[in-house]
């Protein structure tokens, strides 16, 4: 179980490997959603999303299902 670190570095470091680690998993989620050319924009959107949160507390219980849930919901709105 992944969670995520208060200090800024560390948070940054969390965020590179839940970036490197899921990206491609998360274009190919929001293409079948939003379309392939959508897809890199609502994924830069949802790393955002997850940066600002990831800094509030209580920490993230799973940071890979919070992610493509952020993904889904910006698919939803985006249509």
């Amino acid at each position: 179980m992944l969670r995520v670190s208060r200090t800024q570095s560390e948070q940054e470091s969390r965020l590179g490997i839940l970036y490197r680690t899921h990206r491609e998993a998360l274009l190919r989620f929001l293409g079948r959603k939003v379309g392939v050319h959508d897809a890199s924009d609502l994924a830069h959107e949802t790393f955002l999303r997850v940066a600002h949160v990831a800094l509030d507390d209580p920490p993230l219980q799973n940071e890979r299902a919070f992610l493509f849930k952020v993904a889904a919901n910006l698919a939803i709105d985006h249509r």
